[in-house]
């Protein structure tokens, strides 16, 4: 039957492409728009793939389509393939193409992908995708215009401007509009790319999206960066924004599903690197640029050469002025011709022409003749960049050509001092080099930062001539004295940075006078404003490690990378944590002296693990770090260590745990007399205890940190922010008020310090009292504003925890669409960090959303899974309770009663050995409906629960009910 189906949809898809090319005379093929529809119709009516029936609606076979298939590349050119009739039976059965084959067969059928049925690699609509349901629309309010600026003197390539206007402007209802530029180095590449985006922005009414690929470097930059990137700057927040390569492209593609936009990949690398930042809406055109042709890809392709010598010509006129033109028109052809026509060259011989206006272009001819005994300038490839730049490198003075070697030392962008550092000379000697060298073309002004200093940067081909320059002429001492100046003066302004955000905090590292002197502006930045002077530096500041431990500095790599977590934490950059203490613990490797290195990585790491929620890592790494504190006998950095450890387990929910390692910290910290210490770790004391209700001793450990931050450090901000820990002891009694004139005073306190993580996490706090106690509407509007912040600070923790907590709040508000988008959103972002204890708590709050909107097989999934992690992997006693209690309820609305009254008096058990009053009353309050739901009387178990509340002074009816309703 399966073959006489086959045959039959093969006799109606031939029946219905006759019925449609009936009109054409006789021989003549249908036009690729007929096709396009005989190939919806053959869709539609026979149920195939779109992929297969393109290929009926071409009327070919397997065998046919496969040979029209070789018969294009050969016509156009392209690389052969080894495609054969078995691959086709497997596309059409279902496997996807390769991406090099998706765009060949887009090519063969003038169709894109989406036409040919494989959108979830492009641009899905946006209501197919779950994540952008129900959700605010993100995207810039103005269109996006990314361009670099055009150039005066652009000059030649008239027929290449035309045909790339011509192919990115001509409409097309299929296929995105790609056209690739590609050349040899120097050619201008960009130039051309930037000078045509100009030319036809009226085109593209949604903007431009433009970045530099880094294609030539040995790391070019990454897709999902790039995506990253695209997705912030169409409003995407950072923690909305997926881990994956492919789901970021679909994001980013949904971004431009509606939208007519210019996307300049500048520098590309390979094909690879381009297929997940093309577009899939053919309202979009793509423009690329690179040295090597990318053939696989559709579209149109420009192979740039040089200038013809009138072009040349023309431009050297223009950069150097038509009056000096014209004064010496043999020896401006002259220069045409020994610069190869390549206009990068040009521009520089022009630059040396400007910048000394008392030299003759014979004269300047001349000596560039000069270098034809090695005139790279001539010869193919890079090496004629390579000869344009030495000889403007040649025409500096000694300091300036040191000062360009060195420079290939610093990240893309720089301020001043900079060089200052590298040249060990004061920053106004280092602004003229640097001034000198850009008048050269050798170095770009890149414009001016926050903190209103210049920044500068480098060519990427010119950094890699200077690159190649410093390694021939400093030898590797000289290299890495000027390294050790860069680093340690980032190093120092570190230091001021993070003492500024946390004053009174412990350096783990001793400064070095010789090399730790910051640079006055610099470190006035770092002290007026600290999060401002990191957000400029920080890429420049990766690079610093990054550069230490190429160029074999281990001290310097983990002094740096020891300094920055404080940094880090602040904008919750993980990636860049890890990142730069992997380097460093490879560094500690080679110090042999000590130990102390290691250790100090070692507890970073653990503290970045801990915030990760990987609580395993992170208390293995932790353990050896103490370990190597205590035979050290780093009697202050072990308590400190011990402290984070505490953390780790109340963190993850072993609150006995974690009280063992306070009190173990607690202990060392008071016999060394370090305030700040104890007063962090009685901070970690009475949250634990807190959390196990032990009402009265969390109590007084907040009291007693109070003290000390208060009284002894006169430090007002880490008060405010035990204050709101704190604050939590009495929202977990029911006794909000007393929360709230805690947590509002905090709040200000934050906001005098613009410190925004806690005033995020302080205005969930705020939400959360509101949400207890039913005023609902009071809640939402601090909710917002933590999620506000917490996105602003790509905080992806903060924002799930909020998600979790406004889900809740959604729960009670009785809004179930609202809060299975909030708690699902939180679980997606606690399941990619990995956050076993709070997937779980997701879970449970998922688990009585379907139970009270009777979604019961839903309901007993997700507490199978919150019960697998509470039980199994997890010590947490307050959640088993809990996930009993519920246990309880979801069995009781199923009606099945045996179970429900095994658990809810298992939770009543468990609760009663924490000692938490109101969660026995709630408890009890469930115990009494299920009597009710059995026929018997509910009384006493209610009754007790109404004592428990008059115990706990809650005695207004309304107050009652919130308490113990059921959510």
């Amino acid at each position: 039957m399966g073959d006489n189906g086959s045959r039959a949809d093969a006799r109606r898809a031939a029946d219905i492409r006759a019925g449609l090319v009936a009109h054409l005379p006789p021989g003549e093929e249908p036009p690729i728009a007929l096709v396009h529809r005989i190939a919806d119709e053959i869709t539609r009516h026979c149920g195939h793939s779109r992929f297969k029936s393109h290929r009926l609606a071409h009327g070919w076979t397997m065998a046919s389509a496969v040979e029209e298939f070789h018969r294009m590349c050969r016509r156009e050119n392209l690389k052969p393939r080894g495609l054969v009739v078995r691959s086709w039976q497997e596309w059409e059965a279902g496997a996807r193409p390769s991406w090099d084959y998706q765009d060949l067969l887009s090519r063969l059928f003038h169709a894109n992908p989406v036409e040919l049925g494989w959108a979830p690699d492009y641009a899905p609509a946006a209501d197919s995708i779950p994540a952008l349901r129900a959700r605010p629309d993100h995207r810039a309010p103005q269109p996006l215009m990314q361009l670099p600026p055009d150039t005066d003197d652009f000059t030649g390539r008239r027929h290449d401007v035309e045909r790339l206007i011509r192919a990115l402007t001509t409409p097309s209802v299929t296929a995105v509009a790609i056209a690739a530029i590609s050349g040899k180095a120097g050619v201008g590449k960009t130039a051309l790319a930037v000078h045509v985006a100009h030319q036809i922005q009226s085109a593209f009414p949604g903007g431009q999206l433009y970045v530099n690929l880094d294609g030539t470097r040995t790391h070019p930059v990454s897709p999902g960066e790039v995506l990253a990137g695209f997705l912030r700057e169409f409003g995407v927040p950072g923690s909305e924004i997926p881990e994956d390569l492919d789901e970021r492209a679909r994001r980013y593609r949904a971004q431009l599903a509606d939208r007519r936009m210019l996307v300049v990949l500048d520098n590309a690398a390979d094909e690879t690197q381009l297929r997940p930042l093309l577009p899939g809406s053919a309202g979009c055109a793509v423009l690329v640029t690179s040295r090597t042709p990318m053939t696989t890809l559709a579209g149109i392709h420009v192979d740039v050469d040089v200038l013809t010598e009138d072009e040349a010509v023309t431009l050297l006129t223009v950069l150097i002025g038509s009056d000096r033109a014209d004064a010496e028109p043999d020896a401006v052809r002259q220069l045409a011709r020994l610069c190869g026509a390549l206009p990068l060259a040009l521009r520089i011989a022009a630059a040396r022409l400007t910048s000394r206006s008392s030299w003759t272009l014979a004269w300047f001819a001349a000596r560039l003749s000069d270098e034809t005994r090695r005139l790279d300038l001539l010869t193919a490839g890079d090496l004629q960049v390579r000869a344009s730049f030495e000889l403007s490198y040649r025409g500096r003075s000694d300091i300036e050509q040191s000062g360009f070697r060195l420079l290939s030392l610093t990240a893309a962008t720089f301020p001043a001092w900079n060089l200052a550092a590298l040249l060990d000379t004061d920053v106004h000697q280092a602004e003229q080099v640097l001034e000198s060298l850009a008048d050269a073309q050798l170095v770009e002004i890149a414009g001016i930062d926050a903190t209103g200093l210049p920044r500068y940067r480098l060519h990427d081909l010119i950094r890699d001539f200077a690159r190649e320059r410093c390694l021939a002429h400093e030898t590797e001492q000289h290299r890495q004295a000027a390294a050790r100046r860069l680093i340690g003066r980032y190093t120092a302004t570190v230091l001021i940075a993070a003492q500024t955000l946390h004053p009174g905090t412990e350096h783990d590292i001793e400064s070095d006078v010789e090399l730790d002197r910051p640079d006055a502006v610099a470190a006035q930045a770092a002290r007026s404003d600290p999060r401002r002077w990191f957000i400029i530096e920080q890429a420049n500041l990766i690079a610093a490690v990054d550069l230490a431990h190429r160029l074999g500095l281990p001290d310097q790599t983990w002094r740096l990378a020891a300094a920055l977590p404080a940094l880090f934490d602040w904008r919750a950059d993980w990636q860049a944590w890890s990142h730069t203490h992997e380097l460093a613990l490879q560094a500690t490797i080679a110090i042999t002296d000590t130990d102390h290195p290691r250790a100090v990585i070692l507890r970073n790491l653990g503290a970045l693990d801990r915030e990760l929620g990987r609580y395993d890592a992170a208390t293995a790494v932790l353990d050896e770090a103490a370990h190597i504190f205590l035979r050290l006998d780093d009697q202050r950095r072990w308590a400190t260590t011990m402290k984070l450890l505490g953390d780790t387990h109340r963190y993850r929910g072993h609150l006995d745990d974690a009280l063992t390692a306070f009190s173990a910290s607690l202990l060392t910290a008071e016999c060394e007399q370090d305030s700040r210490s104890v007063a962090g770790v009685l901070n970690g004391l009475g949250d634990a205890s807190r959390g196990l209700s032990q009402w009265s001793e969390a109590t007084r450990y907040f009291e007693e940190s109070l003290a000390i931050y208060r009284n002894d450090l006169h430090d007002d901000l880490d008060a405010a922010r035990t204050r709101v820990r704190y604050a939590l002891v009495y929202r977990d009694q029911w006794k909000n008020e007393q929360a709230l004139q805690l947590l509002t005073p905090a709040l200000a306190v934050f906001t005098d310090f613009d410190d925004l993580r806690w005033q995020a996490r302080t205005l969930r706090h705020i939400a959360v009292v509101h949400r207890n106690a039913g005023d609902l509407h009071q809640a939402w509007e601090p909710f917002e504003r933590s999620l506000a912040l917490f996105e602003r600070l790509a905080d992806r923790r903060g924002v799930a925890v909020t998600l979790r907590n406004r889900g809740d709040a959604h729960r009670l508000a009785d809004n179930p669409d609202l809060a299975e988008r909030d708690l699902t959103r939180a679980c997606e972002i606690f399941t990619s960090i990995n956050d076993h204890r709070w997937i779980a708590r997701c879970h449970l709050g998922l688990t009585d959303l379907h139970r009270t909107t009777a979604r019961y097989e839903l309901a007993h999934h997700y507490l199978d899974t919150a019960f697998d992690i509470i039980f199994r992997t997890s010590g947490d006693r307050p959640a088993q309770a809990r996930a009993r209690r519920q246990l309880g309820i979801l069995a009781r609305d199923t009606a099945d009663y045996d179970t429900a009254a095994t658990a809810l008096l298992d939770a009543h058990a468990r609760f009663t050995t924490l000692g938490d009053q109101l969660w026995i009353a709630r408890v009890d309050a469930g115990l009494a409906r299920l009597a009710q739901r059995l026929g018997q009387d509910p009384t006493p178990h209610m009754k007790e629960a109404l004592a428990i509340c008059h115990r706990n002074a809650i005695t207004i009816d309304h107050d009652i009910e919130t308490v113990l309703k059921e959510w």
